[in-house]
């Protein structure tokens, strides 16, 4: 199970509002993402990460991210947009 260091009963979209489904973790270790992975549904924020979310199979790691270039690829790098997140 993946925790995010939050009080169990603090409600992060309280804080953020409606930006909250913006924010990404990664799908392995549980960071909060500013840059990463993305991989048809899950994040990485790392080449750890993401060989971990492959159960250790570099060979089909390597295989979808060299589609990344193709426009429609569900499978690539990149830097999204960051928020300020300060506790209330």
């Amino acid at each position: 199970m993946v925790t995010h260091d939050l009080d169990e009963n603090h409600n992060l979209s309280d804080d953020i509002g409606e930006n909250c489904e913006e924010l990404r973790y990664c799908d392995n270790c549980g960071k909060l993402m500013k840059k990463g992975y993305y991989l048809d549904g899950y994040y990485a924020c790392s080449d750890e990460c993401c060989l971990a979310l492959y159960d250790g199979d570099k060979q089909l790691m390597q295989e979808d991210l060299s589609y990344a270039g193709e426009s429609n690829s569900e499978y690539y790098y990149t830097e999204w947009e960051t928020f300020s997140y300060e506790p209330k």
